[in-house]
């Protein structure tokens, strides 16, 4: 049995800001927990938070995914999260163990409702738009983020009063957000707990858990590569965050036309040049290292802007179709939650390790994280690419078919049975691969 769901564009545009509210709120969060924390009480902060999201996100997309009352669901956690955000103020933040508690009440709460969110978030956008919605919302969210940071700073007090804000916002949308109109027939198992570890799945989840171990636990070689630069080090966040703003929207209109898996191979192939030009220029003068850092910094932020977009937005609620996502983006999401920790974990170790063996090792991780892709099946619904294709390909002949008789076509056809007659009328003498376009568009449509 599945659920589908009919939702109006109000629904949906609702439910996208419910996903920026929660995630625009776990990272300021975030930002508060870590602030001031250094060495070993970092570490440990970091550690519980993660382990807290992970436990939580788990439990609660098993729990609730059937779930039918989600309207009771989300005003009760979302309620909560008022509460949650002034914990701060009540605990000396200036104390360890303060902090180390608020990590965790911080990341249960957001684990506790993320699988959820998501999971509605999926089920109100259509598979072919999915992608470049998921690139808008990523742009609001790191615009929304970034702008708070710098207006919150330091400021404990202001940091709680915006969190219990941002909640609040979250509180008087839901309250907009209809009824859902449930209609169900029956399938397979898919509505079992197992089905995430379906082999597409599978295939899709290694090469992104590869892609963070790789990329986190190269952080502090790259650091220690470029440490003699204290300017090009204090510049590449800006450059490269710009960047995965700007790859994550470009990223999501081409992976509605193109697919994902081939957008998801086209990031690592941009990661692998990255870190080849990091490789060949270790034995180079400074500013060839230099060149071959800011190629890197534009590489990665390309790839992390695709991957942000396919791996926690998008990909999960495609294999699960009209099926509950929350199981799905729970796993899914366990690989990037973990990967501040394992970074933090193997900062000291590895920062001191010949930049030259690690690059050349993290090309061949990456290498393998392709193979998979390989044998994974596209997400992208193969009746919206074949109607792509066709629409680009009938478009084309109706275009020349009028040049040939001397009128000029300004706008694209849009391909209507009605439209198709009338062409059809237009250009009785039609080549012969005019005319199996024509076969074709009548079809399909």
């Amino acid at each position: 049995m599945h659920i589908k769901f009919s939702l109006t564009r109000n629904q949906t545009v609702i439910n996208i800001l419910l996903v920026v509210n929660i995630f625009v709120w776990y990272l300021v969060a975030f930002n508060l927990v870590v602030m001031d924390q250094t060495g070993i009480n970092l570490l440990l902060i970091v550690a519980a938070n993660s382990v807290a999201i992970a436990v939580s996100a788990l439990i609660a997309s098993l729990v609730f995914r059937n779930f039918e009352k989600d309207a009771f669901f989300f005003k009760v956690w979302i309620f909560v999260g008022v509460i949650v955000s002034l914990i701060p103020l009540l605990l000396k933040t200036a104390d360890f163990s303060s902090m180390l508690l608020i990590s965790i009440v911080f990341g249960t709460y957001f684990g506790f409702g993320m699988p959820k969110t998501l999971g509605n978030y999926s089920s109100s956008v259509g598979n072919g738009k999915r992608a470049r919605i998921s690139g808008i919302t990523f742009l609001i969210i790191s615009l929304l983020t970034a702008t708070l940071g710098v207006l919150i700073l330091n400021n404990v007090l202001l940091t709680c009063i915006i969190l219990a804000a941002i909640r609040l916002i979250g509180l008087g949308s839901y309250r907009f957000l209809g009824k859902k109109e449930e209609s169900t027939k029956e399938d397979d198992l898919e509505k079992t707990a197992i089905f995430p570890l379906r082999k597409s799945f599978i295939l899709y989840f290694i090469p992104w858990l590869i892609f963070c171990l790789v990329n986190y636990l190269t952080i502090p070689v790259i650091t220690n590569f470029f440490k003699s630069d204290g300017n090009f080090i204090s510049i590449i966040p800006i450059i490269e965050n710009i960047v995965i703003a700007i790859s994550a929207v470009i990223g999501g209109v081409l992976a509605d036309r193109l697919g994902r898996k081939r957008l998801i191979m086209v990031g690592f192939v941009m990661l692998g040049l990255g870190f080849a030009s990091l490789g060949l220029s270790a034995n180079y003068p400074p500013i060839v290292q230099i060149i071959a850092g800011y190629i890197y910094t534009i590489s990665d932020g390309v790839a992390w802007g695709i991957f942000y977009v396919m791996f926690l937005l998008t990909l999960w609620g495609d294999l699960a179709k009209y099926r509950r996502a929350e199981v799905l983006y729970a796993i899914g999401a366990l690989p990037f939650i973990f990967g501040n920790f394992f970074h933090l974990l193997f900062q000291a170790p590895l920062g001191n390790i010949d930049p030259t063996q690690v690059f050349s090792f993290a090309s061949i991780f990456l290498f393998l994280a392709v193979l998979p892709l390989l044998y994974a099946p596209e997400t992208l619904s193969d009746k919206i690419i074949m109607n792509q294709d066709l629409k680009n390909y009938v478009n084309k002949a109706l275009e020349k078919a009028k040049t040939k008789n001397g009128k000029n076509q300004k706008n694209s056809i849009k391909l209507k049975p009605r439209e198709i007659e009338e062409a059809k009328e237009e250009n009785p003498v039609l080549s012969p691969e005019n005319e199996e376009a024509m076969k074709l568009a009548e079809k399909y449509y």
